[in-house]
């Protein structure tokens, strides 16, 4: 059975004059429209807050900060599409939607045929699957004495199909061999190129990393053609001995195989090879803004424990960054 996760929304905005009233997507005649940075869609906002916290990726506000002149009078569907990727990216789709406007006016009953055509396009699933509601507060509150409008948004997501399927029939994992490393080093050279390596200033010869690593499980991702297109490795997370079942899991997948559900697969069989070799405890460090990548350990049953500040090196931009900590912890009967 697929797994279902759920997710909230909630806002709302201001009616103020001079500006126009749009929800939905959809452009309503009315005397007053919505306040804030972008176009205000505050139905659209509450349900880009249920997707996002559906699959852990925080909310709008971390995305799309209303301080960032980018998104000024920015379209709130043009959000919804990018959130809509970053679920992809994820590997995640959305399953259905609910959401309820509360409004004492206008009338909203004949516009909302068209809003659930538009977000069924931007979210590329059925119209079936979108429903919208209006309600009132019978004039009680800020919404029924005419000073906002508010949203609620309930919506649930799953896993992408076709990268199961992708996942069962075209990729295998298996242990790392001497003649992997140009490959597996050339991957990682992308991973500092595109900011998400944390430590390691530059790529090191394979001497130095299997003189590092020669004691520690290390495994490989490989398509049907036999090509490596990624890998995964763990190392101490302390050096005393006190501390053997707790390691450190690093994992890089080249750009073009990125999204397809290899990372998962490598973490599910790390973490499979991990406890055969009596380690209880995996810990990750991801970059905090690195939110795909947050959201696939997650996925993978790691924990979020905090956020260490300006812990970790990007040699790209030459700065330090925020490094987000996470634990997956064994269920093995024999380590609890």
């Amino acid at each position: 059975m697929d797994e279902i996760r759920v997710g909230f929304g909630y806002d709302v905005h201001r009616l103020v004059e001079e500006r126009k009233l749009i929800l939905g997507g959809v452009e309503i005649p009315y005397e007053k429209g919505l306040l804030g940075h972008s176009d205000a869609d505050v139905l659209v906002h509450a349900l880009m807050d249920a997707m996002l916290g559906a699959a852990g990726m925080g909310d709008i506000g971390r995305h799309f900060p209303d301080n960032d002149a980018q998104y000024a009078g920015i379209s709130s569907m043009l959000l919804l599409q990018r959130v809509t990727e970053l679920l992809k990216q994820a590997n995640y789709e959305v399953n259905n939607v609910d959401v309820t406007v509360v409004a004492q006016r206008p009338k909203l009953a004949g516009f909302i045929p068209q809003m659930e055509v538009n977000i069924a396009e931007v979210l590329q699933i059925g119209q079936d699957r979108i429903n919208i509601k209006a309600t009132t507060t019978e004039k009680l509150g800020f919404t029924g004495e005419g000073l906002g409008i508010s949203a609620y948004a309930v919506c649930t997501i799953k896993a992408l199909q076709q990268e199961r399927s992708r996942k069962m029939n075209d990729i295998s994992i298996r242990a790392m061999k001497e003649e992997d490393w140009p490959a597996v080093a050339a991957i990682y050279e992308q991973g500092i190129a595109g900011h998400r390596a944390t430590f390691s200033l530059k790529v090191p010869t394979y001497a130095q990393w299997d003189g590092a690593h020669h004691k520690h499980s290390r495994l490989v991702a490989q398509n049907k053609n036999g090509v490596v297109i990624g890998w995964a490795v763990i190392a101490p997370s302390f050096a005393r001995d006190v501390y053997s079942g707790v390691a450190e899991v690093s994992i890089y997948v080249h750009e073009d195989y990125q999204h397809q559900g290899v990372g998962q697969l490598l973490l599910e069989a790390m973490a499979e090879e991990s406890e055969r070799n009596g380690i209880w405890t995996l810990e990750a460090l991801i970059f905090d803004d690195n939110l795909p990548s947050l959201a696939l350990f997650q996925k993978c049953g790691y924990v979020e424990l905090g956020v260490r500040q300006k812990l970790g090196y990007d040699t790209a931009l030459q700065r330090w960054r925020n490094v987000a900590l996470l634990e997956r912890r064994s269920q093995n009967e024999k380590f609890m």
